[in-house]
């Protein structure tokens, strides 16, 4: 083999007649390293030891709370909202009120027990929106139905008018027809 120059350097492997000089590592390429593994240190003190920081998970809780918070104070003005949602407002309203007061008597999913079964196509006093609600509002006395005017809010009447007018038509099983078909 010939002498070359750097011939103190070589390493005593060979890789398919490759020859490794042992260099050494380039002053930047050490001092990069160097600040990495600093900076990987105070990483984890500043947000694994001191929980000084928001971790990823931290911080996209707090943005969904925060988007909540928004949405809700958007939601709150009632009056401000587009059509549709004022109308999903009313159902999701109308759908709480349902489930806390007219569950009991129409089954959580309206298919009716001592009260009728609202998800087919018969109705005792009609099936309209309107009819709907001034069922809702005066009841039906003789048919074990209270009053709710003045028990709940207008809003909360005409919520639940709409998500029992929604129900219309699903045909759930449960107490049989009662009056007349809706045209």
């Amino acid at each position: 083999m010939t002498n070359i120059p750097d011939d103190d350097k070589l390493m005593d492997h060979d890789y398919d007649g490759i020859r490794e000089l042992d260099n050494d590592l380039p002053t930047w390429w050490l001092a990069t390293m160097i600040f990495t593994i600093i900076l990987g240190g105070v990483y984890v003190l500043h947000y694994h030891v001191f929980s000084g920081g928001n971790l990823m998970e931290q911080a996209y809780q707090r943005e969904l709370n925060n988007a909540a918070q928004e949405q809700q104070a958007r939601l709150a003005d009632f009056d401000s909202l587009s059509p549709q949602e004022q109308r999903a407002q009313l159902l999701l309203q109308g759908q709480g009120v349902f489930t806390s007061k007219c569950a009991i008597c129409h089954g959580p999913q309206g298919q009716g027990m001592v009260g009728p079964n609202l998800t087919d196509e018969y109705f005792l006093h009609g099936g309209s929106l309107e009819a709907i609600q001034k069922i809702i509002e005066v009841g039906v006395a003789d048919k074990g139905m209270p009053k709710w005017e003045g028990q709940i809010s207008p809003r909360e009447i005409q919520g639940v008018s709409q998500y029992v007018y929604a129900m219309k038509g699903k045909k759930l099983p449960g107490r049989e027809a009662q009056g007349e078909k809706e045209k």
